[in-house]
């Protein structure tokens, strides 16, 4: 095999090694993506429960006027 065979195959194998780390290096940042993204869904469930749990309390108090008293 020539020298300049040999340098040719380097070159691409070089290429493909930072292909590939280009590759893991977007599939890192999509899994980190995908974790914020449920970590922030989580968190909005939790608010729409949170919310859901309120409006029911809410519904149970009686109502009062500014001084305390039973409004009619």
């Amino acid at each position: 095999m020539s020298d300049e065979m040999a340098a040719s195959i380097a070159e691409r194998d070089m290429e493909l090694v930072i292909k590939e780390m280009r590759i893991e290096s977007l599939l890192a940042a999509l899994d980190d993506m995908r974790n914020r993204w449920k970590s922030a869904e989580d968190d909005w469930m939790q608010l729409r429960a949170q919310v859901a749990t309120l409006t029911e309390r809410l519904s149970r108090c009686t109502c009062t006027d500014d001084d305390g008293n039973e409004a009619p």
